[in-house]
């Protein structure tokens, strides 16, 4: 139960408050409203973040011989500039959701997905 917990905070509050304080900074940066002055390889930092995303989904990828071509390659090197920002939206949604669940005590169903055999 305590490794649940702590999964949870990291995968959801942790991150999302990480993802959500870099769009912040991010945009107003943009915008010209405040400039970080912060000393620190972040360049680096994102790169690296940027090169270990793009060699996960990769080696994924290779393990299933018939994955990993041209045209993969190419949404992996997209899909990490797409990806935290849907993951936002998910999770925001998801948690507006669980709030209305809360406050209007209805019980949350699970929708699955239906299983067909081949």
């Amino acid at each position: 139960m305590l490794f649940d917990l702590v999964y949870f905070f990291f995968t959801y509050f942790l991150f999302l408050g990480g993802v959500a304080v870099s769009h912040f900074l991010f945009i107003t940066g943009l915008l010209g409203w405040i400039k970080v002055t912060v000393p620190g390889p972040f360049m680096l930092v994102w790169f690296l973040a940027y090169v270990l995303f793009v060699v996960e989904i990769m080696i994924t990828l290779g393990i299933e011989r018939t994955e990993l071509h041209l045209k993969n390659v190419a949404v992996i090197l997209l899909m990490y500039l797409s990806y935290s920002q849907l993951w936002l939206v998910l999770v925001v949604r998801a948690f507006g959701l669980h709030i209305k669940s809360v406050v209007s005590r209805q019980e949350v169903k699970w929708d699955k997905t239906q299983r067909f055999q081949v």
